[in-house]
């Protein structure tokens, strides 16, 4: 366990008979959930944004070398907008694991 982690519980502690507010995007890592549900803490998520898909429609399908995806919305914004992409020859660079996620 990390001494953010550590720090973090031992706040949680200080307050442990308050309720929380876990403000988010409506993508909700689940380590979260998990991290909060292991120090019974009580919560509730509070949805402020909604992540959309960039429109790429206008981006000609197989017509790059290298695509570069930065965050699961683009990979999910790439197969609304391309349902039958295929990969061939273009080569593929994923950063952060959800949207190594996201691909697989």
């Amino acid at each position: 366990m990390s001494f953010f982690d550590r720090k973090l519980i031992e706040n949680f502690k200080n307050y442990s008979d308050d309720h929380f507010l876990l403000p988010l995007s409506e993508i909700l890592n689940p380590k979260m959930v998990q991290f909060l549900d292991s120090i019974k803490v009580e919560w509730k998520k509070l949805i402020l944004c909604k992540t959309v898909a960039p429109d790429i429609s206008d981006v000609k399908d197989n017509s790059h070398d290298l695509l570069v995806f930065y965050s699961p919305a683009v990979i999910h914004s790439l197969f609304e907008n391309f349902p039958d992409v295929r990969q061939y020859k273009t080569v593929i660079a994923i950063y952060e694991p959800s949207t190594v996620q996201a691909v697989l």
